[in-house]
């Protein structure tokens, strides 16, 4: 997990946005961002990958976080939206997800009291309508939807976490490059 072939990495890399002008329109893959930030509050492994996104090793997939992990993952994304002034935001929540209607009130509060311009989409195929946008910038670390994105891909849950913590993450591409 977090490593790819070399053509693949170098592709994801050539979408990868490390900022984001507040300008655009970014549509977030919501529980793949709120994983990979509460894998991190919760002590588990995340590193940067050989594509450069950063990764959780937690394989949590569609499995519900605590919630208040999902509550603190949350709110670090707001803040750090509210604080970097990016307003034009879509969140897209997977109804497939246990915690999805959890998840949808959070975002919604947020909504509501600090950024009335902020989106939610609820769909059962949050991938696949992600994958078919053709403007804006997406925040997702999911590869099949970094290597089908027709738009650049921001990585959310690192800014995030860099914003916050400023943490030192194990990059991937240091420790394979050191060992050639």
């Amino acid at each position: 997990r977090g490593v790819a072939v070399k053509s693949k990495s170098e592709s994801r890399k050539d979408k990868l946005l490390t900022e984001i002008d507040n300008s655009c329109c970014l549509t977030i893959d919501t529980f793949n961002q709120l994983i990979t930030i509460g894998s991190y509050l919760n002590g588990n492994f995340v590193f940067i990958g050989s594509d450069g996104f950063l990764r959780d090793a937690s394989e949590i997939h569609g499995k519900a976080l605590r919630d208040d992990l999902l509550q603190r993952s949350t709110d670090l994304i707001s803040a750090y939206l509210l604080q970097n002034q990016i307003k034009n935001t879509i969140f897209y929540i997977d109804k497939q997800i246990v915690a999805h209607s959890r998840v949808a009130k959070m975002i919604s509060t947020f909504s509501s009291e600090k950024n009335p311009e902020a989106g939610m989409v609820i769909s059962g195929s949050v991938d696949k309508e992600i994958i078919g946008l053709r403007k804006g910038v997406i925040a997702s670390s999911d590869s099949q939807i970094i290597d089908r994105a027709m738009v650049p891909v921001f990585d959310l849950a690192r800014a995030v976490l860099k914003y916050h913590f400023d943490p030192l993450f194990p990059d991937l591409n240091i420790l394979i490059n050191k060992n050639l």
